[in-house]
């Protein structure tokens, strides 16, 4: 089955269509140097008003991709694997993206989510085998950047999120990161749930930090309406309550109250019941 709505405009596109592919491409598509493939039962569901401006999205087997209505693919490399499934839902924007996703991973986008570069650099997303990545309606991740989901690691964030540019996010292999609702997080910002690196006991050669059952414990949450500041460095073992403030190049590593500012290396409480609006020179604490 291939249906293509109207206002269709491929311009040097190659589409390569393979093994019973069924293709729906909704109204005001436009692809513009756009090389797709499809292969082995692939599906492509792209809903009204699409375009993928130099794009190149390779489909592989068994792989699925649902695109609805205002999403914008502009320059944008996606590869999707084995058993992996896509969804997007409306006003979603992809712009200057290269994403990889590997066998059974599973991404899903709420309405309204953003990832856009919109200075130097670019954006690169990397979900491994069995992985999940859900991001709530609302989401912007405003900048270049990189997020890294490892094999049956997860990726959860609530509605509201925002980030700013040169943000690091990597979740290592079997551990996961969860961030509430309306969480605003500055530029610079890395969360790490793994070390990314093996470290060994001298005297016993045994590995002390990477093995599965080690990782399988490491996990970042991060309670609703949380702000991280300018180059926060947030690391394992961590969990933020509600309402907290993070300081500017803080460390974080344990457990940090709700409503309370805390900020330094290693990150401290330096002031407890606060609450914070993302709005500057508010004059009302529920604005």
């Amino acid at each position: 089955m291939i249906r293509i709505g109207k206002g269709v405009r491929f311009r040097e596109a190659g589409i390569y269509l393979h093994n019973g592919v069924e293709v729906r491409i909704g109204d005001e598509v436009r692809f513009e140097e756009t090389s797709i493939h499809l292969c082995n039962g692939a599906e492509l569901s792209i809903g009204n008003e699409t375009q993928l401006e130099g794009s190149n999205l390779a489909l592989k087997d068994f792989s699925k991709i649902a695109i609805s209505k205002e999403a914008v693919l502009q320059e944008n490399h996606v590869d999707i694997g084995k058993c992996s499934a896509w969804e997007i839902d409306r006003g979603c924007q992809l712009v200057s993206l290269y994403m990889i996703m590997n066998k059974e991973a599973d991404v899903v986008f709420g309405e309204d989510v953003k990832i856009i570069a919109y200075t130097r650099g670019s954006v690169y997303w990397d979900v491994g085998n069995l992985a999940k990545v859900e991001i709530g309606g609302g989401g912007c991740f405003s900048g270049f950047g990189n997020c890294s989901v490892g094999e049956t690691a997860s990726l959860r964030i609530g509605e509201g999120f925002t980030i700013g540019e040169n943000y690091q996010i990597s979740v290592g292999e079997g551990t996961n990161i969860t961030i509430g609702k309306d969480c605003m997080f500055s530029r610079n910002i890395f969360m790490g749930s793994n070390d990314a690196h093996s470290i060994f006991d001298v005297e016993t050669g045994n590995n002390i930090n990477s093995t599965h059952d080690i990782a399988k414990g490491r996990s970042i949450v991060i309670g609703n309406h949380v702000w991280g500041g300018n180059y926060s460095c947030i690391l394992y073992h961590t969990q933020i309550g509600d309402g907290s403030i993070i300081g500017a190049m803080s460390l974080v590593k344990g457990k940090i109250p709700n409503n309370c500012t805390a900020a330094g290396n290693p990150a401290r409480v330096i002031r407890k019941n606060i609450a914070w609006s993302r709005e500057n020179g508010a004059e009302d604490i529920g604005e």
